[in-house]
């Protein structure tokens, strides 16, 4: 698997806003899950992607995973 990410931050003077773009290119079959780690204190405001994705937290992390119900 290989990924492109871009990052845009935001700073004001109340707040940072961080926008990430996850562009990834899978080369072989069997992928049925992707993960995204994130701090836990993080709040998850939109994802776009594929239809059946969820945010979980455990050992103090925060992940949005991303599940795929076919394998080529």
């Amino acid at each position: 698997i290989y990924a492109d990410v871009n990052t845009l931050a935001t700073v004001s003077e109340a707040s940072l806003s961080v926008s990430s773009s996850i562009r990834y290119n899978i080369l072989h079959t069997g992928v049925a899950l992707l993960e995204a780690q994130l701090p836990l204190d993080a709040e998850v405001v939109a994802v776009s992607g594929p239809n059946d994705w969820k945010v979980v937290e455990s050992d103090g992390k925060k992940k949005v995973q991303f599940i795929y119900n076919f394998c080529n």
